[in-house]
């Protein structure tokens, strides 16, 4: 679940469902940035994800449906913020950015890709998907300090 609060006054300039394409420049940037993600991304596909997932739900018997398994797709997040960025003035710098139920840590990724915050941060319980999630950091620190 990851949860944007904005406080957000609506212009008379659109309405609410004309779709936000984005420029040239932003399509680039986000193709760049989605570049990045996937080469930190590459060992952790998303079947692992559900299989380590699904096995220590089993095993600890949490069934409960709220821990269904998903991930975010790093485009249409990254949409998402340039949205943001163009009808609502942005996300202002800096701030703490939380993913509850993080899983393996790709939509925390992403907000660190997507946004200068000050601090992205998951939480999950299963310590499995957890595991995975510090390997993913190791992976984007590694990756971003080249």
């Amino acid at each position: 679940l990851i949860i944007f609060i904005l406080m957000v006054e609506f212009s008379d300039n659109f309405r609410q469902e004309d779709p936000y394409l984005l420029t040239e420049e932003e399509i680039n940037d986000l193709n760049a940035k989605y570049e990045i993600f996937r080469e930190i991304t590459s060992e952790f596909p998303v079947s692992l994800g559900k299989e380590i997932s699904k096995e220590e739900r089993d095993k600890t018997n949490m069934t409960q449906s709220t821990l269904t398994y998903g991930e975010v797709d790093f485009l249409s997040f990254g949409e998402v913020f340039y949205t943001i960025r163009e009808r609502y003035g942005g996300i202002p710098s800096g701030g703490i950015f939380y993913d509850l139920g993080h899983g393996t840590g790709k939509g925390v990724l992403s907000a660190a890709l997507l946004h200068n915050f000050d601090s992205v941060r998951g939480i999950e319980i299963l310590q499995g998907l957890y595991e995975i999630s510090t390997k993913l950091a190791e992976k984007y620190n590694e990756v971003m300090s080249r």
